[in-house]
């Protein structure tokens, strides 16, 4: 089978990992067992139900407000939208889909031998989605529209607003609208996208916003007659998720006020320290987003900024993740959720870089 390579993933676990000063893991800091109080006890081996784990399904439902049936807990988001798609999409369809976006969004309809076209997300516009230009962009073979929210890799969110008229407009074409969700509960009093009834499929994890990476757990929500086609599909490759990590998940909803406060409490040392920076740079500009970890810059006259941050990392220990991986290669992705510390010396020696970098380099304005 012919598929087009993951490059940025492929980057995230071997350059990504480089450097003194990594700016590049877009989670919360991973939590251990001894930070969940977990014991061996703990860890259920056996399963509580083969196909749809009982007891993190109802959790996953009663936190969301979904119905069960419209849930599936899978091996991870990333998994979850492979499903999505693959249960979706047929050979030449299209899927619409944000630009700039997570790379596997663009990649995963081609596995279905789905076409793609792009949805412009530009800076000039704050990353926000345009309805009026998705309904230019639909035609009677678009089946998908799929956008995430916060938005990667800039961190914005799009107003509840937004995502109805675009599920609106999606459903004018017989389409589906998807949205990634992963970074969705760094941001306070959030709810999902996703409406029993409606057109729209939505997916999340452990991951991002708890820390919990190593789990690799992720959950779709979906019409009923869409889970059941992605657990056929689910048959052939996973089976079902891991149940140890399905039994360890279930303590982010048991424990959903420690998690919450953490998340306040790594957002709220490391934002100010972003702030501060950008705010005393005139070579860079930003869209400041209200949620999350990550923020998408880019530096003034630099068509490809790719080359500096080769250098960056080489001369100063600094890492940064290119935005040419999200189609943005004038900017670059700053993973903020780290101990202040080491975020702002990180960010003193991008500063220092670019105070160094010759006028020559630069585009004309």
């Amino acid at each position: 089978m012919r598929f087009e390579e993951f490059a940025y993933m492929r980057w995230a676990k071997t350059r990504g990992q480089e450097g003194t000063h990594r700016l590049t893991s877009s989670s919360m800091p991973e939590l251990s067992a001894a930070d969940l109080g977990l014991s061996a006890q703990d860890l259920v081996l056996a399963p509580d139900d083969h196909d749809r784990p009982r007891e993190i399904s109802a959790r996953v439902a009663t936190h969301y407000g979904v119905p069960p049936e419209c849930v599936l807990v899978t091996a991870s988001a990333s998994y979850a939208t492979a499903l999505a798609f693959l249960a979706l999409l047929e050979p030449g369809e299209e899927a619409i889909v944000e630009t700039p976006s997570y790379p596997n969004l663009r990649i995963l309809p081609g596995l279905a031998g789905a076409s793609v076209r792009a949805l412009p997300r530009g800076f000039a516009s704050g990353f926000a989605v345009d309805p009026e230009e998705l309904r230019c962009l639909l035609t009677e073979r678009t089946r998908l529209v799929a956008l995430t929210n916060l938005h990667n890799p800039s961190g914005v969110r799009l107003p509840d607003a937004a995502l109805d008229e675009c599920a609106r407009v999606a459903a004018q074409a017989g389409a589906l609208l998807f949205v990634d969700e992963v970074y969705l509960d760094l941001a306070e009093g959030a709810r999902t996208a996703f409406r029993a009834g409606g057109n729209r499929v939505t997916v999340s994890s452990a991951t991002k916003a708890y820390g919990l990476g190593g789990l690799r757990l992720g959950w779709l929500f979906a019409p009923p007659e869409l889970i059941e086609r992605a657990l056929r599909l689910n048959d052939l490759f996973v089976v079902h998720p891991p149940f140890p990590s399905a039994q360890i998940a279930c303590r982010i909803f048991a424990q959903q006020d420690a998690f919450r406060r953490r998340i306040r409490e790594v957002i709220g040392r490391a934002r100010p320290v972003l702030d501060r920076f950008l705010a005393g740079r005139q070579d860079l500009d930003w869209v400041a987003p209200e949620h999350g970890l990550l923020a998408f810059p880019r530096i003034r006259g630099l068509a490809d900024c790719e080359p500096f941050l080769e250098r960056l990392l080489r001369e100063r220990g600094v890492n940064l993740t290119p935005g040419r991986f999200f189609g943005a290669p004038a900017h670059f992705r700053v993973a903020f959720g780290r101990d202040p510390d080491l975020l702002a010396e990180a960010l003193r020696r991008l500063g220092a870089a670019l105070d160094g970098l010759p006028a020559a380099a630069r585009l004309a304005p």
